[in-house]
């Protein structure tokens, strides 16, 4: 039996968990290849299809209220708070406590994951605005 086509929630997943994990981790997930995912992370950067208005739904989840002019301050935002969380931690464990020099480590690539996926995010609008910007002035 075939495997069915991918809509548009499922290509806009794959695109975001790429940002988090990698393409890699991405095609294993969802079973595509990675020339699928790049076709889909151009895709969403096209104003006005389908899978770009989905794509921008689920970004909307990940900042909503959040205009695409003002992502990179909200990003910046949420760094520092995060960075400001786990440095909050460090300060408290025991260096010689393995486990809780583990659990920091964890910690911090939780954060590089989660600044990596804004990072992506926050292209995606700043392209978008400028697509925008673009069209207005012609």
């Amino acid at each position: 039996m075939a495997k069915p086509h991918p809509d548009n929630d499922d290509r806009a997943q794959a695109v975001l968990y790429a940002a988090l994990h990698g393409d890699p981790a991405a095609c294993a997930r969802f079973g595509i290849t990675s020339r699928s995912l790049r076709n889909w992370r151009a895709e969403t950067r096209r104003n006005g299809s389908e899978l770009s208005e989905t794509f921008r739904r689920y970004a909307g989840a990940v900042c909503p209220d959040v205009r695409a002019g003002d992502f990179g301050a909200w990003m910046q935002g949420r760094v520092k708070e995060l960075s400001d969380v786990m440095l909050e931690k460090a300060r408290q464990i025991d260096p010689k406590n393995p486990e809780a020099l583990r659990a920091v480590g964890e910690h911090i690539g939780t954060l590089l994951e989660t600044l990596t996926a804004l990072t992506y995010i926050g292209r995606l609008f700043q392209r978008e605005e400028s697509d925008r910007q673009t069209g207005e002035a012609s």
